[in-house]
């Protein structure tokens, strides 16, 4: 009976440590079917709506999930995007309510991003414009919309309309030249410009020492939809150059138009179409040229510094040409830049020309380097095209022959 103790002991053990261990099996599991029901219902809760864009006037409103953007009418009829989440991510639509069509009721537009490019070396997006009508359909309240997007002007262009980029001799100039799609557009031999009736010119790019590029190709950019505090819709392609010396695109402008809304649907406004060279590339229009040949000297009655060096390398100097002198006399002393030991200065339709003072020289480096300017109107146009060294007389030479009466105040710049 002794030995039987021990044995029944170590048995009750083992059904005791048998029953523990079962019984915390399944309370595990059941924590584990708790948690999945749990992970469930929360899966199935409908998704936060966020307000992200809004119209007041119209009352519309645009909601945002996370998934599918959905806009609600003041009288609560809705319309879902489920496509605009990569494009809201980037951006938040933008509501805009006016009279676009001219039927004297107003509409609202919802500009939204398309694409975008980095061509010019900073990102430009462009967009899709959704005209929303409201209708009613059976006695049911109902939201439908067009889009204009890439190809609504795409298909106009590819079909209708041309242009052409060319380069002329004096390499400064591009010109742009537009015309209908089954228009030839002829070009003079010996110039090389259009009498094209849409012509516009734009300046190349060069290299740090004035050397300008040769044209290899042209294309279409990006086109961007935009709409103006009138309800007025625009749209802008850019142009882009590529040239044989560099790996730059050249964003020279935009083939500029407006569009317009009928039967419902977003189309190209006909007659609105042009090209707007942008800001920093305009140049002068090289079919204005000088109507005959004039020169002005100026003489310096100054006599020449007592500077230790004889080589003039820094000049920033202004003068105003005269519209009918020949010749004027003046005082340089007091100007600060090497300017004050030139003897004389002539400008021409060709130019302008600064011979200095017997003793002196010019630093040819300045001109290698591409350090000059001649710049008019104020500052805002460089005209001068290249530069030489000749008979120890420095020549720089504008991109065209000008007038006398188109130069005025006129700031050279020499090595700095």
């Amino acid at each position: 009976m002794k030995k039987i103790l021990p044995l029944i002991a170590v048995l009750i053990a083992v059904v005791i440590a048998f029953a523990f261990s079962v019984s915390y099996k399944n309370k595990k599991a059941q924590e584990n079917h708790v948690e999945n029901v749990i992970t469930k219902a929360n899966s199935t809760e409908p998704l936060k709506k966020e307000l992200i864009a809004e119209n007041k006037e119209s009352g519309y409103k645009l909601f945002f999930d996370g998934e599918t953007a959905t806009l609600v009418s003041a009288d609560n009829t809705e319309l879902a995007f489920s496509s605009w989440k990569k494009a809201i991510a980037v951006a938040a639509p933008e509501l805009y309510y006016n009279d676009f069509d001219g039927d004297g009721s107003k509409e609202l537009i919802i500009k939204v991003v398309d694409n975008s490019n980095r061509v010019t070396g900073k990102t430009v997006y462009s967009y899709e414009l959704y005209l929303i009508t409201p209708k009613t359909v059976d006695g049911v309240k109902k939201l439908e919309y067009s889009i204009a997007r890439e190809s609504t002007w795409k298909d106009v262009f590819n079909s209708a309309i041309k242009f052409e980029v060319t380069q002329l001799k004096t390499k400064k100039f591009l010109q742009f030249a537009m015309n209908d799609y089954n228009e030839n557009i002829t070009y003079d031999e010996e110039t090389g410009l259009t009498d094209n009736k849409y012509v516009s010119y734009a300046q190349a790019l060069c290299d740090t020492k004035k050397q300008y590029y040769t044209i290899l190709k042209y294309n279409r950019g990006l086109g961007v939809y935009n709409i103006l505090e009138d309800g007025t819709i625009t749209l802008d392609i850019q142009v882009i150059v590529n040239y044989n010396e560099s790996t730059e695109n050249h964003h020279i402008g935009n083939i500029h138009t407006e569009m317009m809304i009928a039967d419902g649907e977003f189309r190209v406004k006909p007659k609105t179409i042009s090209f707007e060279t942008l800001e920093e590339y305009k140049v002068s229009d090289p079919r204005e040229t000088a109507k005959e040949n004039w020169s002005y000297t100026i003489n310096n009655t100054s006599p020449a510094s007592s500077s230790n060096s004889k080589v003039l390398k820094s000049i920033d100097t202004s003068f105003t040409v005269s519209t009918s002198a020949l010749h004027s006399q003046q005082r340089l002393a007091g100007e600060v830049s090497d300017i004050k030991n030139a003897d004389y200065i002539i400008f021409s339709q060709n130019g302008v020309s600064i011979t200095p003072k017997e003793g002196f020289s010019f630093d040819k480096t300045m001109l290698d380097e591409g350090r000059f300017s001649v710049l008019i109107n104020d500052g805002k146009d460089d005209i001068s095209y290249a530069g030489a060294i000749r008979d120890n007389t420095l020549f720089i030479y504008f991109d065209k022959t000008y007038d006398r009466d188109k130069l005025g105040r006129v700031q050279i710049i020499f090595g700095k």
